[in-house]
Formats: C-alpha cells, structure tokens, sequence
C-alpha cells in the first residue's frame, strides 16, 4: 500500500510544476451508455477490486473492497495486506483498521463526528510513529480550522454551497504565518472547475482544470462511510492523510463524474462503462504519457 500511496503523490505533485491556460468553460462529455442521472446504482454495491498498473503495465498494486448492507466492511490489499471498518451508531465509519500479512497492526485511525455528521476529529495511532497523530476539524459559518498534531493550523474558507474556496496555512508553532501560496478552488454546477496556487519556489501561478460528464456522481463508494456529509468529511480524510494536495482528489466530490483533468504536462483521461442496468461495472484512468500509468476500479453488485 505504501508503494501506491507513494506513487499517488508523485503524480500530484508532478501535475503542478507548471502553469496552464485554458478557457474558464466547464465541458461535459455525452457518450453514455444506457444510463440515467438520476439513479443510484451503488446501493446493491457487492464490491470494488482497484488494479495499480504502472508505466510498463504491470500490476504494482491492487485492493479488493467488500460492502454490505451499504456499508464498507474490510478491504484485502494483494500483498496480503487487509483493513476491517468499524461504524459509530451515525453509520459514520468509525475506526479503521489496517494489517500487514503476517496479521500485525499497520495502522489505527479513530474518527469522531458532532451532531450534523461532520469529522471534528481524527486520531492516527502507527505503532511505528509514536506518539498518536491528531487532528481536530472546528466548522464556523464560513471557514474549517484544522488543527494537526505538528503545531499547523490551516483555514479553509468556504461558499455557501459547502465549498472550499480557499486554503492557507495560519500559523505554525504558535506563530502566525503568511501563506504565499494563495490556493484557490473554482466551481461551476457543483463541480471543481479549477484549483490554482503561486507556486512558493518560482512565484509562478499554477492552475489545474477539470471536465466533466453529464452523468451524476451517484456511484462513489465513500457515501458509505461517511453519509450525508461524504463530500466535505472525504475531502478532510484525504487532506489529513496528505493526499489531497491542490484538489488532486477533491474533484471526485462533485456532482457530475469526471471526465479528465488538465495541465501543461497533459490530460488525465477517466472513463467509465456501465452495464444494462444502468450500473457502473469499470472506471479507467489513464495519466498523461510523461507519468504512463493506468489504474482500473472493477464494481460488482448483488
């Protein structure tokens, strides 16, 4: 898992190193097959097996993903490696569970929620990485301050359509921070339109964009772990695991399923195919020729 979390962020990082220009313009694609918009096909959800493959096409990782009763119950990595979910009366994952092969502990991540489904806390407990890492969440009108274990607070502002706009950094050790960075997120019809910051080495703006597909985002999995708030609290999971960097994953809680994500280096291609009862079978991800990688979610349902 490691080495597939390591190579999630090589290829964020690697999407902003340069600027792009692109017209303001949100683009749907229409070659769908058989579908309606308006359905929920991922509520008889039976499994995901995610496949990893990378320049060489070789398969360098691969998870299998186990639901029940719309709810994720453990997961098997193809090392051997498995993870067990844990739910909180809310029906709100709980605790997650990870071990390696051999059945050791690999890692430990407890989550609590206020009243209105939120994340207001999450602590990561690696028996290697002593002591437990914590991070608090605290929601205002319109701003999340949160607050991790090495003395960092960040601010996310947000919209009145529960999306972030913007991101800094405010204080580190105790002392207030200036964030040159200046990230900003863009939306149009509930969807990413584009993320930008000022990249702090060469003061150059960056900016990725995104397209999307008329079909709606009615079959990702995470609404089961985090219900009603599935898109804000699953945009706070990846950014405390660090892998939300610049809206890299933030675009998958949209309202429309994406189509491709756009940068100087090249264009992300997804694509999806659906079976006759207007159900998600395969999504497709192939990254622009300099990175060569291509990742495969197979579904099967009840």
């Amino acid at each position: 898992m490691k080495k597939f979390i390591f190579f999630l962020l090589l290829f964020a990082t690697v999407l902003f190193t340069k600027s792009c220009s692109k017209s303001d313009s949100i683009t749907y694609d229409t070659d769908s097959i058989n579908y309606d918009p308006g359905s929920n096909s991922a509520v008889n959800l039976k499994s995901v097996t995610k496949n990893y493959f990378n320049s060489t096409n070789s398969l360098y990782a691969s998870e299998k993903l186990n639901f029940q009763n719309q709810k994720l119950i453990n997961s098997q990595w193809g090392n051997g490696g498995y993870v067990n979910y844990e739910y909180n009366n809310q029906n709100l994952v709980s605790k997650i569970s990870e071990f390696k092969a051999n059945g050791d502990v690999f890692e430990i991540i407890d989550y609590t929620y206020d009243g209105m489904g939120r994340i207001t806390e999450v602590n990561y407990n690696n028996p290697l990485a002593q002591p437990i890492s914590n991070y608090t969440f605290t929601y205002n009108s319109n701003e999340i301050i949160i607050k991790s274990f090495n003395s960092i607070i960040v601010k996310m502002t947000i919209n009145s359509d529960k999306e972030i706009i913007a991101e800094e950094i405010i204080s580190v050790d105790g002392n207030a921070y200036d964030d040159s960075r200046n990230i900003t997120y863009t939306y149009e019809n509930g969807n990413l339109l584009a993320c930008s910051r000022i990249n702090p080495i060469s003061n150059i703006l960056e900016t990725n964009y995104y397209t999307y597909r008329n079909e709606k985002n009615d079959h990702n999995y995470r609404k089961f772990l985090f219900g009603e708030e599935w898109k804000m609290n699953s945009t706070l999971d990846l950014f405390w695991r660090g892998q939300n960097l610049y809206g890299v994953n933030q675009m998958f809680m949209t309202e429309n399923l994406i189509s491709s994500y756009i940068n100087s280096i090249g264009t992300t291609h997804i694509d999806y195919l659906f079976n006759e009862e207007n159900q998600l079978i395969k999504e497709t991800t192939i990254t622009p020729e300099s990175i060569n990688g291509r990742y495969e979610y197979i579904y099967e349902y009840n």
